[in-house]
């Protein structure tokens, strides 16, 4: 089969690693695999260094402008040889369903989380979903990476006239055992000692990341916890911004990182994960913290809500069930109740059932080969459905 992934940027985030592993596992399956991103970031590097073909197109930017007629025009002419097209972030679903129009090649979309939230204003709410729903009626599959996801799409009528529309969850790689010196290396390269609770992020320095809120949680928090430290990694647009924000209220104890190339060495390092985010799909950052055992905090999110969520009742010893959850849900925006379950999550027991049992959800559920077949699944059905017309 002869399978081109389209998306928009080439960092290193979610998304572009959703792509980078499915190429991977396609290639190693025997199709021919290429990918049309518009920027020759890391993306780039690492699908070459596998020997997956990558194509830049010089228009294709996530800014809307005069310059995405040219983009569409380039893809046109990029794309004649393949048999099918799956696109991988708004504006590449965008052009990629106009491509069938023009083309005929089966589409396949994925919606990796939703380009607006609830924090944007109403109107553009609603010409984001507008338009949305009327492009799908010529999508072949839409693919959601979570069932809360889909629930919110279909509310939005993105479904009516889609020929397929499934939930794939995203998939790790499932790592070797950390060891302590791992652990203890880590923080000796940062300056900070063993016995520090650690909270940290995996991600864009971005507002949709909403690092806002989670540089507010961080100041409060070491403020009544001496021996606690916060550490984004991930750059972004707002990167030097944050870091010039975070030495002025938490010092050296607040640490916007910036750009991580090694996973490991970042989680080996935090006591638990993080995330601020005002919208997610279902965050690749929290499956690689799962399956190394990290716990999480994140905001109540339909894809979080599927990922990480404790029974609030009580077993029969009196305690929290937390029996299955691998972290906690918060409010979105509730600065009391984020730093009140970052204290709780301050104890080294809970943190550890917390852990394993993310670790086992993710071997059960948040594979590579899981995600790699469901996906060969919904190509084969497509194919066979545009032969059939």
């Amino acid at each position: 089969m002869r399978i081109l992934h389209i998306i928009t940027r080439s960092e290193w985030g979610g998304a572009q690693k959703v792509v980078f592993q499915l190429a991977c596992w396609q290639k190693n399956c025997g199709h021919d695999v290429t990918v049309i991103c518009g920027e020759n970031g890391r993306l780039v590097t690492e699908l070459r260094d596998k020997g997956i073909a990558v194509q830049l197109n010089p228009y294709l930017k996530r800014r809307v402008g005069i310059t995405d007629l040219l983009a569409f025009w380039y893809l046109y002419r990029q794309v004649m040889d393949f048999d099918l097209i799956h696109a991988h972030s708004s504006k590449a679903g965008l052009f990629a369903r106009l491509l069938k129009l023009v083309s005929g090649i089966p589409v396949c979309f994925t919606v990796h989380g939703f380009g607006i939230s609830p924090d944007h204003p109403r109107w553009q709410q609603f010409f984001y979903h507008r338009v949305e729903s009327f492009i799908s009626k010529i999508t072949d599959a839409l693919v959601f990476v979570s069932e809360g996801n889909r629930e919110e799409a279909k509310k939005q009528g993105w479904l009516a006239g889609t020929l397929l529309s499934e939930v794939i969850p995203n998939g790790v790689e499932i790592p070797g055992e950390y060891s302590d010196i791992s652990r203890i290396n880590g923080r000796n390269r940062l300056g900070i000692s063993s016995d520090a609770y650690i909270i940290g992020n995996l991600a864009r320095v971005a507002w949709i990341k909403n690092p806002e809120f989670w540089l507010e949680v961080a100041s409060r928090f070491i403020a009544e916890n001496p021996n606690c430290y916060f550490i984004w990694f991930g750059t972004g647009e707002d990167l030097e911004k944050f870091q010039s924000r975070a030495n002025i209220v938490g010092g050296q104890r607040i640490l916007y990182y910036g750009e991580i190339q090694d996973i490991d060495f970042a989680l080996a390092v935090i006591d638990v994960l993080f995330l601020s985010s005002r919208s997610e799909g279902m965050p690749l950052a929290v499956l690689e913290s799962m399956i190394r055992k990290v716990p999480v905090l994140a905001p109540d999110l339909p894809g979080l809500r599927e990922l990480c969520s404790v029974d609030k009742s009580e077993n029969q010893t009196g305690q929290e069930n937390v029996e299955g959850s691998s972290g906690y849900l918060y409010n979105p925006g509730d600065l009391g109740e984020a730093i009140l379950l970052l204290n709780k999550l301050n104890d080294p027991a809970l943190r550890k059932r917390l852990g394993e049992n993310g670790h086992n959800k993710c071997q059960d559920l948040y594979t590579i080969d899981k995600m790699g077949l469901r996906y060969e699944q919904v190509y084969k059905q497509i194919l066979k459905l545009n032969v059939s017309r």
